[in-house]
């Protein structure tokens, strides 16, 4: 499943809304939250994962981004957008029902202070399903 996000995210905002089947993963399988074309960040940054169902937030897990420093003003393959993938299994076990799960995200630095004042652009979001092999 994925969705288009295509903006500047900041702290509290939803990054997509997914509906999870009835019995939640099926049993065996992963489930990776994928953040697809993110920029990358100056200074380096937790990006923490809140999974909400019916009124129930649970934290997914964190991401962490590595500082890059400033940008010198010209094209810099150092500040390439990436790809980060967040194991998202044992959090969506917690939900046995079929639900639009809201996928959110929290910006927070080293100090673990959320920043309210940051904004990261993110190209799409991606809940992947695979099955053990």
């Amino acid at each position: 499943m994925r969705a288009p996000v295509k903006r500047h995210v900041r702290s509290g905002d939803v990054l997509a809304t997914f509906t999870i089947g009835a019995g939640g993963i099926a049993r065996g399988a992963r489930a990776e939250l994928v953040l697809h074309g993110m920029e990358k960040t100056a200074d380096s940054l937790i990006l923490a994962v809140e999974i909400g169902i019916r009124g129930r937030v649970i934290e997914a897990g964190r991401l962490y981004t590595y500082g890059e420093g400033e940008p010198s003003g010209r094209r810099e393959a150092r500040f390439e957008p990436v790809t980060l993938a967040l194991d998202v299994t044992e959090a969506l076990g917690q939900f046995q029902t079929a639900s639009p799960a809201k996928f959110t995200l929290r910006i927070v630095d080293h100090k673990g202070k959320e920043r309210g004042d940051r904004a990261i652009f993110i190209e799409e979001v991606e809940l992947r399903f695979s099955t053990a092999d």
